[in-house]
């Protein structure tokens, strides 16, 4: 939902509008927390202007791939997709970067959730 890829050291904005999909089936949504651990961590990430190809041979070349899956709790579609996309993205975060809590909910108000 960031419309890009990081390196992993951030979440960026996620775009409400990739929420639309869910919303008109009706279907909750369920944000999946990813972290790469091991030499995983430096290959995986597809950023820049980085050519598909060699990258993939680099990451099939590893012998292995940890991955780290957190699967968030599941939201209503019917919910308005900015607040999805709120939601979801502060979800990861949480997960990801648990000090990042205090910065992204203290500013905010019951309302815009």
């Amino acid at each position: 939902p960031e419309g890009t890829t990081t390196r992993g050291d951030q979440v960026l904005r996620f775009h409400g509008k990739l929420f639309q999909s869910a919303q008109r089936a009706h279907t909750p949504v369920q944000a999946l927390a990813l972290r790469y651990t091991g030499g995983a961590a430096r290959h995986a990430p597809f950023v820049g202007d980085a050519a598909f190809l060699p990258h993939l041979l680099q990451l099939l070349r590893l012998e292995r791939i940890d991955l780290e899956l957190h699967y968030c709790p599941s939201l209503s579609a019917s919910l308005r997709r900015d607040q999805l996309a709120r939601a979801t993205r502060l979800q990861i975060k949480e997960y990801l970067f648990p000090v990042s809590r205090l910065t992204d909910v203290l500013p905010r108000t019951v309302t815009e959730w």
